[in-house]
């Protein structure tokens, strides 16, 4: 009897310390996930301002190259920005500005030729920002790179309509956490799109009428679930709940379109005249790869929804069932 009792109240402790693992490891895994949602807001909320700062840099009437490196040196935080320009004639890439801490001598750094297809080049064909490291990267580097001291460099294209035109190179130097490069990735490229906006004669466009407008909404929808698309004018950026992607001007053009055709197809003879309003040169692969980009960020933006739908022979829509 003395036994069972003693094996009773053993089972008992057993099963309440059980319990209170559970329970403590429950709240742990709920204290952290917290915690990392937000650090996360901080880092957010940080960035953006960061956003606001940088274009302070970004004049109106008088901006250039050099003021958007400036610019990107202060959103980002970074030991130095280049720029480096197009030849239209050969399609290489030459450093012609800088913002750094440091004097470089950019007439000593050599162009990146196609035969290279060393960072400018690879940014350029495929029109994609991305964060590269200096170790497992470094094959990829022009030469002149060895003259920056850095870890990361964050490579971001500068496009019009479908041509880059330039490469803007970000180093970074000491320890930087990845996920914070990826929303100095995105602020930067906010920044860019925000530049673009002023060199193309966009004069509406200034700090105080940064916001997002929500142009396309499904208010049939009342659960927690309710999605929404919205469209920075300002910024070209798209926004899709909690989550927003940095666009480039043709792509900023055509979610327009989309947005405005209210789930109705957008014919590929109309995304042909935004891609090549002059009616020249058209390029059909070309446009079909931009599609292509663009269903990928909606893709990435929205968890693979699949928002973005083609008709057969005829163009794309967006699937506002969905939403």
């Amino acid at each position: 009897m003395l036994i069972i009792s003693v094996i009773t109240f053993l089972a008992s402790l057993l099963i309440l310390f059980i319990i209170g693992f559970l329970f403590f490891r429950n709240q742990s895994i709920k204290f952290s996930k917290e915690n990392d949602y937000l650090k996360n807001r901080i880092i957010d909320l940080n960035e953006k301002t960061r956003i606001i700062d940088g274009i302070d840099f970004l004049n109106k009437e008088t901006s250039n190259h050099k003021d958007l490196c400036n610019s990107i040196r202060i959103i980002s935080n970074s030991e130095c920005v280049i720029i480096t320009e197009m030849d239209k004639m050969n399609g290489s890439f030459k450093p012609k500005t800088f913002s750094s801490s440091e004097e470089l001598n950019l007439e000593s750094f050599n162009s990146e030729f196609n035969q290279d297809n060393t960072l400018a080049i690879i940014t350029g064909s495929t029109g994609n920002s991305k964060i590269y490291d200096k170790i497992k990267d470094s094959d990829l580097f022009p030469n002149w790179f060895s003259e920056i001291k850095f870890k990361y460099v964050i490579a971001i294209p500068m496009l019009n309509r479908l041509e880059t035109n330039a490469c803007v190179y970000v180093f970074f130097d000491g320890h930087q956490e990845f996920k914070l490069l990826e929303y100095k990735l995105e602020s930067i490229g906010k920044l860019i799109s925000f530049y673009n906006r002023i060199k193309s004669g966009n004069l509406e466009t200034n700090k105080d009428n940064i916001a997002f407008s929500n142009v396309f909404s499904n208010n049939q929808k009342n659960s927690e679930e309710a999605s929404f698309f919205e469209l920075d004018d300002n910024l070209e950026l798209l926004k899709f709940k909690d989550k927003e992607i940095s666009l480039s001007n043709s792509e900023y053009l055509i979610i327009k379109n989309l947005i405005q055709k209210n789930g109705q197809v957008l014919l590929y003879e109309e995304i042909e005249k935004i891609l090549w309003p002059d009616n020249q040169n058209i390029n059909k692969s070309a446009m079909r790869l931009h599609i292509f980009r663009i269903r990928e960020k909606a893709n990435n933006l929205t968890n693979n929804l699949d928002i973005i739908k083609t008709s057969r022979g005829k163009g794309v829509f967006l699937d506002i069932n969905i939403l």
